[in-house]
């Protein structure tokens, strides 16, 4: 095997498992978001609620899923 395959051997498992990282990073953000939106304080929804003047705060995730936008919109 000629040095440029082994190299091109070598650059394709790389590839390979930077893609398997960016998979477990996507699925680990996925989660944290969720977490996230899952954690809202009690008395800032409390607050919220009673008084009509502040503004209700999402996560541009639960915007996203609220309005039917993109994430990046």
């Amino acid at each position: 095997m000629s040095p440029i395959d082994e190299m091109n051997k070598s650059l394709k498992g790389i590839e390979l498992q930077l893609k398997s990282i960016d998979v477990q990073l996507a699925k680990l953000l996925q989660l944290v978001e969720t977490m996230l939106e899952k954690k809202e304080p009690e008395e800032t929804a409390h607050m919220a609620a009673s008084n009509p003047d502040i503004p209700e705060m999402v996560s541009i995730s639960e915007a996203s899923r609220r309005t039917g936008l993109s994430y990046d919109y």
